[in-house]
């Protein structure tokens, strides 16, 4: 270990393997995050130790709080893992759609498919899947690949969502995945990115017509 490198055991250390693992930079992270990239690179510098954004960061690597640093660990997990327990996850369902409209979705009611449960929603049993249709997120987002919804987070600018219809309302399920950069207490203000090359579009969302906001916490790989 090279003078001034954080120990293994630190949060830098943990974060540096994860990710030569998932061969991501620090500012992928940072971007996944919402951090400037100072504050990794003070963790993985040993400058810091602690942060409270442990939890974006964590979702960020596709790990837990607590996988990252035990710190943030749940203490029901902490309980199981003492005793020499093993937790049994539901696997994630995952829904597929199809474009209606240019940005979009209707989606199908049924999961198309079962995966290992993602760190990320671990303890999330309403946490779905959905694979991406269309290019209106791109290059962000391109078809075919499966996100990660985290359904009991807040609404937070600068991060990405699927806002869905209810079901009950509109009869069917309707989405549309877009990053929320403001709202009021009627609309949700989203950008769409319109594909490599296009020129991203500022959209309004009511809140009446979609008022399900669900944060998207990463990928499938």
């Amino acid at each position: 270990m090279a003078k001034g490198d954080p120990p293994d055991s630190s949060i830098g250390a943990r974060i540096r393997r994860r990710l030569l693992e998932l061969g991501i930079s620090q500012s992928e992270l940072a971007r996944r995050a919402g951090v400037s990239q100072s504050v990794i690179n003070d963790l993985i510098n040993g400058r810091q130790d602690k942060t409270r954004f442990v939890p974006e960061i964590a979702a960020g690597l596709h790990w837990t709080p607590g996988e990252l640093d035990p710190r943030f660990e749940d203490p029901a997990r902490a309980a199981v893992r003492m005793l020499g327990g093993l937790e049994a996850a539901e696997p994630l369902p995952v829904f597929s759609a199809v474009e209606a409209g240019p940005g979009f979705l209707v989606v199908s009611t049924d999961p198309v498919k079962l995966i290992p449960r993602p760190s990320e929603v671990q303890h999330v049993r309403d946490a779905y899947g959905l694979i991406v249709t269309g290019e209106s997120m791109a290059p962000r987002y391109k078809p075919g690949e499966l996100v990660i919804c985290h359904p009991r987070l807040p609404a937070v600018n600068g991060k990405d969502f699927v806002f869905a219809t209810d079901p009950e309302d509109s009869g069917e399920f309707r989405a549309t995945l877009k990053e929320l950069v403001g709202q009021t207490n009627t609309e949700w203000h989203v950008l769409q990115l319109n594909g490599e090359g296009g020129v991203p579009e500022r959209k309004t969302l009511a809140k009446a017509e979609w008022p399900k906001c669900v944060r998207v916490v990463g990928r499938w790989d």
